[in-house]
């Protein structure tokens, strides 16, 4: 199933892009779930978008739980 159409899509909807981008964009409280044996998400885009998230003037915490 295609979602969003063509590649330039995929990043105009894409929200750390469009936090990238400068756009003015609402910055509700993250919640990412990712499992440690997690084959197809590297750990360093969550960290990537956390980055861009606190950069747009959100706040940021970690809860991690095993």
């Amino acid at each position: 199933m295609d979602y969003c159409g063509d590649h330039a899509n995929l990043h105009k909807a894409n929200p750390k892009d469009a936090m990238d981008r400068g756009e003015a964009v609402e910055l509700p409280p993250p919640i990412i779930i990712q499992g440690t044996t997690d084959s197809t998400t590297p750990p360093l885009i969550p960290h990537r978008f956390e980055a861009s998230y606190q950069e747009a003037g959100a706040t940021w915490s970690w809860n991690r739980s095993r």
